[in-house]
């Protein structure tokens, strides 16, 4: 009876052995098959990706100004999306199609005139300027590699010192204003009233941007790069003056 008993707990052992082993190839299988999955997936969303940024690219080459002012509106519009159901979400208000439209107006304008800008401010900022001006204090040395360094520098100061103030903020305050229903006594009003705050954070968030972009970005891709951008730039732009209030 023993050695019965024996035979069958070693029997048992056995299958329960076996059944370990096939669980074990089971789940190497299924986990060989799931990243084989992920791999070939991986690969075709790669692919994908990379047919879609050399058709962007090509756009860019063939029609650089409607490609820009295309990708700015609609990623504004959608930065401005972002915003308001942020807003929704905390206030129960409706989501404004006057707003987002305004949104997009706005930058699909201000595109066409960046378009025109950036080389302009290329041209003239070659770094010269700062970097006769760091030189000239005691015990700082500049080499000519720093040039690319100054010249970014100068572009992106001319930007938000100059063309901001001057061009961005008027532009964007009559445009989402009057698109909001305001008149234009209510404009200048929100403008004097938003003017400050809104410029503060620019230049918080732009100047770090901006050297990127003058100092690394090539220059066919430097307006779609700010676009990209401008989706935390259009969040923060709208919760900060994207409702025109009475």
């Amino acid at each position: 009876m023993s050695s019965s008993f024996s035979t069958d707990n070693s029997n048992l052992m056995l299958s329960d052995n076996a059944g370990k082993k096939s669980a074990a190839v089971a789940t190497a299988l299924s986990g060989t098959v799931a990243a084989a999955v992920l791999f070939l997936n991986h690969q075709h969303i790669s692919q994908a990706a990379l047919t879609a940024i050399r058709a962007y690219e090509g756009s860019l080459v063939k029609n650089p100004l409607r490609t820009k002012v295309m990708t700015g509106a609609t990623l504004a519009a959608f930065g401005d999306y972002l915003a308001q159901m942020k807003e929704i979400r905390e206030t129960k208000k409706e989501y404004s199609v006057p707003r987002a439209l305004s949104f997009a107006a706005f930058d699909s304008c201000y595109r066409m005139f960046q378009h025109a800008a950036i080389p302009f401010i290329v041209m003239l900022g070659q770094g010269h300027v700062i970097h006769n001006l760091l030189s000239s204090i005691p015990l700082v040395t500049l080499s000519e590699s720093s040039r690319a360094f100054t010249a970014a520098m100068e572009r992106t100061f001319m930007y938000q010192f100059f063309l901001i103030p001057v061009i961005y903020y008027p532009i964007f305050f009559t445009f989402t204003g009057l698109m909001q229903g305001l008149n234009l006594k209510e404009t200048i009003q929100r403008a004097k009233k938003s003017f400050f705050p809104c410029w503060k954070r620019n230049l918080i968030f732009w100047i770090p941007t901006q050297m990127i972009m003058f100092g690394l970005i090539s220059e066919n891709w430097q307006i779609p790069f700010v676009c990209v951008m401008g989706i935390l730039w259009s969040m923060i732009l709208s919760v900060v003056a994207g409702r025109a209030t009475k």
